[in-house]
């Protein structure tokens, strides 16, 4: 219960710090893109979790909204688990992904079941998609998983380091 961190708590460090936010959301496929920009604040709490407090705009004319997300690793589970709450919905979204390396690029899928988008009282299948990139950037996707099985991509996130 108390055991020592592992190597997979100390990758969680790379996302602390304070981001600046800028995100491209899709509406539908016939509507445009819209554009959104907002901050993020990571801290370490203790040597196992992280706490991630975000504030931003939501697309459109849909004011602000604020966000917290807690991520972790259970090494008996082999996975990494969160959970992530948003001002502007119910649900609390919990999570759970295994890390990935490809090309150079450390690619975290968080996979969730939620309220659906598009299927109003049904759930539906969503990932949050965090990439470390070999020259600092970090970008983060969302998609949601179609009739046909396919992902869906509807929002990409992307995050300069400021502190």
């Amino acid at each position: 219960m108390f055991g020592e961190p592992q190597p997979q708590h100390h990758w969680l460090k790379k996302f602390i710090g304070e981001w600046a936010v800028e995100t491209d959301c899709s509406m539908g496929p016939d509507q445009p893109t819209q554009k959104s920009h907002g901050r993020e604040v990571i801290r370490a709490m203790g040597d196992f979790w992280i706490v991630c407090e975000g504030t931003g705009s939501m697309p459109g004319e849909g004011g602000e909204f604020t966000y917290l997300m807690v991520l972790g690793y259970d090494p008996d589970k082999k996975k990494y688990m969160g959970t992530w709450a948003g001002s502007p919905m119910s649900h609390l979204f919990i999570y759970e992904g295994e890390l990935e390396t490809r090309d150079g690029v450390e690619t975290l899928p968080l996979g969730s079941t939620g309220p659906s988008m598009t299927e109003p009282g049904t759930l539906a299948h969503y990932q949050d998609v965090t990439e470390f990139h070999p020259d600092g950037r970090r970008v983060m996707y969302s998609q949601a998983k179609g009739p046909d099985g396919e992902w869906v991509r509807f929002m990409t996130a992307h995050f300069t380091k400021v502190k």
